[in-house]
């Protein structure tokens, strides 16, 4: 019985400071509730906490929070069970409590140490991928899935990039382009790719790691959807000596056929040319197909047009235009020929160096005259 009174002032005081927690009141109430854990006796617990609630209802007369804390008091002086947090008057509701409160520290003490595991899994995967340069933060805020990789995951995936012939070093910057390796699977998707592009596309072993540098969502892409569909429609345009192709340009790959490949040789037509002289442009520079449409072949062929005055069979026969330097290339020496009243065929123009360009038009340098094929002549 002595038990029982003393568990309900600690659970009196308990609700009290709850109630109250702005109240000077609640140090005294806190030194009930520790004095009752102590083992006081319970019944000058009760008087010294009735004696303080009164003092509190004279302060506090018109108080909501007055009332309720004097019916706390009755409460635990007449065993009333109106609030839930004091119905422990029955010694079997009392078991109850302590089972429940036993059960919930052995469930919180697991789910503790299932969490600091985790916790201690997450912080050696975040350090094994800072230690290859990956920055971790960055590519988990993206990609959070791969918080759930385990280490073992992880490390096989960079062992086997650098069985590839990869770097240490080099792993990094790889999984920092393409964060989405590290939720590949080895056996079943990383090796049947590097297979690949080893057997069907013809990379040796010396270009693989370079490719896969260079991009490397080669390693990401799927094989048959994307990589193996790709490779056959730049086959059956014409392309030959696909490693060829692949190591200047891997990129090329991971195209979408009708949205990036298919889009380009439809405005190559759009400007007057044959499919067949859109595929010959495009065979001659592939990388036409990596060019913004709007940002950068649109642009240079209006400036090609209407600034420069040329034709169009001059593009056909010289596709590299598009991949010289509107800005830096194109319109400045343009207009230096403009201003000196010169016309150079396309691949003179542009593809001389800086200092070969100047060399021909400094002071005291030889006259020269522009032959038919571009090519000048004293």
């Amino acid at each position: 019985m002595w038990a029982m009174q003393s568990w309900r002032v600690q659970q009196g005081c308990w609700l009290v400071c709850k109630t109250f927690p702005s109240s000077k009141e609640n140090p005294t109430l806190e030194k009930v509730f520790r004095h009752t854990r102590l083992g006081a006796e319970p019944v000058s617990c009760i008087a010294r906490f009735e004696q303080k609630a009164n003092e509190f209802k004279i302060g506090n007369a018109c108080s909501d929070n007055s009332s309720r804390y004097s019916n706390i008091v009755v409460n635990l002086n007449h065993g009333e069970k109106s609030h839930a947090l004091l119905r422990l008057r029955d010694e079997e509701y009392l078991e109850q409590s302590f089972r429940e409160e036993s059960q919930a520290f052995s469930i919180s003490k697991t789910v503790a140490c299932s969490v600091s595991s985790r916790s201690i899994k997450l912080e050696e995967l975040l350090l094994f991928l800072e230690s290859i340069g990956v920055d971790e933060m960055k590519i988990m805020a993206k990609y959070p899935s791969i918080v759930d990789r385990s280490l073992q995951e992880v490390k096989s995936i960079a062992n086997y990039l650098e069985r590839t012939g990869l770097k240490r070093k080099e792993l990094g910057r790889v999984i920092n382009m393409s964060p989405q390796i590290l939720e590949r699977n080895v056996e079943g998707h990383l090796k049947p790719t590097v297979k690949f592009l080893i057997e069907e596309v013809g990379l040796s072993k010396d270009r693989l790691p370079k490719a896969i540098n260079r991009c490397p969502r080669l390693l990401v892409c799927g094989l048959d959807e994307q990589l193996r569909h790709t490779m056959r429609f730049l086959s059956s345009l014409g392309f030959k000596g696909m490693e060829w192709v692949v190591s200047s340009n891997p990129a090329l790959l991971t195209f979408s056929i009708q949205k990036k490949l298919v889009p380009k040789l439809q405005f190559l037509q759009s400007l007057g040319i044959t499919h067949e002289e859109a595929v010959g442009m495009v065979i001659r520079l592939p990388a036409i197909f990596n060019y913004s449409l709007e940002g950068n072949l649109r642009v240079k062929h209006e400036y090609l047009i209407n600034v420069m005055r040329r034709d169009l069979d001059e593009l056909c026969c010289f596709p590299q235009f598009f991949a010289f330097s509107l800005d830096h290339r194109i319109r400045p020496r343009h207009e230096f020929l403009s201003k000196h009243n010169v016309r150079l065929s396309l691949p003179t123009m542009l593809k001389l160096g800086n200092k070969e360009f100047s060399a021909m038009f400094t002071k005291g340098a030889p006259k020269y005259m522009m032959t038919h094929d571009g090519f000048f002549l004293e």
